[in-house]
């Protein structure tokens, strides 16, 4: 049986036994927020990241425009903020990431890498509680680097932030648009996702499709964040499948 078929068998059961096993409560809200798709590897301390910071920053200096090193050089500094925003715990550091990655990116209009940046950026402001600047990120992400693969991730990103401020048809519509880019966690993540703005505006249609969806795309996949999002496949299922 596909992922797609025992997604919807497995919510199906998940209902069932809630009747005899009385679980914890059916969720409220979505139980997988959005995932940090590329925040993976070992995060350093704040003293070292802010070293990697100042020392890529002084490599990009020594190679000047025209110089074949430059864009391997934007590359790395790019990466050292993201090193720098995943270490942060404090909201100086997250600042620091912040206004490194927009200078990167107002000193380098448009380099190759400015996609990673831009994405971590509006991580960064959303940790900052900056939500107006963080849609500006994803949306200078999404429109310039459309074929990225930093794309997916940052539309899903941009999804979040209609369905935080309470403008769940237009997550929906934005989840959708995620879908139909291909297949993958992230596709499933969409589906999930659009299945439970159907739920938040009391609508029965398409909750299904949209489970199934999600189970399709899951199916085979060994990408960190698969794991988790079947769990809350079956954490969510009693929002899911229609009580009798």
């Amino acid at each position: 049986m596909s992922w797609r078929g025992s997604a919807w068998v497995l919510a199906s059961w998940a209902v069932t036994v809630t009747a005899v096993a009385q679980p914890a409560p059916c969720p409220s809200q979505p139980t997988l927020g959005p995932p940090d798709w590329f925040g993976d590897g070992e995060v350093p301390s704040v003293a070292d990241a802010r070293a990697l910071v100042a020392r890529r920053g002084e490599e990009l200096a020594q190679a000047p425009p025209g110089d074949p090193r430059r864009l391997e050089r934007i590359r790395q500094l790019a990466e050292a903020n993201g090193v720098l925003y995943r270490a942060a715990r404090d909201r100086r550091a997250l600042r620091d990431a912040a206004e490194s990655l927009e200078r990167l990116s107002r000193e380098h209009p448009a380099h190759p890498h400015e996609d990673r940046g831009l994405y971590v950026l509006a991580w960064a402001y959303h940790e900052l509680g900056l939500y107006d600047e963080e849609r500006l990120a994803m949306d200078r992400a999404s429109r310039g680097h459309p074929s990225s693969p930093f794309t997916m991730a940052t539309l899903l990103r941009l999804a979040w932030t209609h369905w935080r401020s309470g403008d769940i048809e237009e997550a929906r519509q934005q989840y959708l648009r995620v879908a139909a880019l291909g297949a993958g966690v992230q596709t499933a993540y969409a589906y999930y996702m659009a299945a439970w703005c159907l739920v938040r505006m009391a609508r029965s249609d398409g909750v299904r499709l949209a489970v199934e969806g999600a189970g399709e795309a899951l199916d085979g996949s060994s990408h960190p964040v698969a794991e988790a999002l079947r769990e809350a496949l079956e954490r969510d299922a009693c929002r899911f499948v229609p009580r009798p």
